[in-house]
């Protein structure tokens, strides 16, 4: 695999939501450090300085390290997940989009967005975040809270 697929394929993979951008990040600083100094500020953003030879041109690539996501807000006793939105997203893309589980306890755990309870009917129907539940069919519920 060469390097910009090697790349492409490590950020995108990386996880990282709203306010936990660490995976991301030390990916990028991986990344960067063999091309000149690299600093971070306070708010979490990396700076790359590569020194050259000319006062001009200079370049500047910025970029987002978050990603979209969501946060856990309550497990239910039947261990269905309720969830806030993290970043903005449009809410009828859901249906069928991978979920990864990301937890003290778990490092990774992947499913899916619940499609087999729906109806024909309400498949039919512009979907709202708020109608979506996730379960990660853990025995997560009343005994796990």
């Amino acid at each position: 695999m060469d390097f910009t697929t090697r790349l492409l394929k490590e950020l995108t993979e990386a996880h990282g939501v709203p306010g936990y951008e660490g995976p991301v990040r030390a990916l990028m600083r991986d990344y960067l450090e063999p091309f000149g100094e690299v600093t971070q500020d306070r708010l979490g953003s990396l700076i790359c300085q590569m020194p050259g030879s000319s006062e001009s041109p200079r370049v500047m690539l910025a970029g987002h390290m978050d990603e979209i996501g969501f946060m856990v807000t309550h497990i239910t006793q039947e261990g269905f997940l309720k969830f806030m939105q993290l970043g903005g997203w449009f809410d009828q893309v859901l249906l069928g989009q991978r979920v990864v589980l990301l937890s003290r306890y778990y490092s990774e755990l992947a499913s899916r967005f619940l499609v087999y309870e729906l109806s024909k009917w309400q498949l039919s129907l512009v979907l709202y975040l708020q109608c979506f539940w996730f379960t990660t069919f853990l025995g997560l519920g009343q005994e796990s809270q």
